[in-house]
């Protein structure tokens, strides 16, 4: 599938769930809020998934 095949789809269904939650941004936190928590077991944490545990590599100065 091209890239552009799956931006529509993600812009579609993201239009979709706002327009479910009549463009109301704190119900649209909510449906999300509810999705995590129906889904918590699929979900990744990052602070649990680290892959550099030093974090002198990113020292910029």
């Amino acid at each position: 599938m091209a890239i552009d095949d799956v931006l529509t789809r993600v812009r579609k269904t993201r239009k979709h769930i706002s327009d479910v939650c009549d463009n109301d941004p704190e119900k649209l936190v909510r449906y999300y809020q509810k999705k995590q928590e129906r889904h918590k077991k699929r979900l990744v944490h990052a602070a649990l998934n680290s892959v550099r545990e030093d974090q002198s590599d990113y020292n910029t100065k």
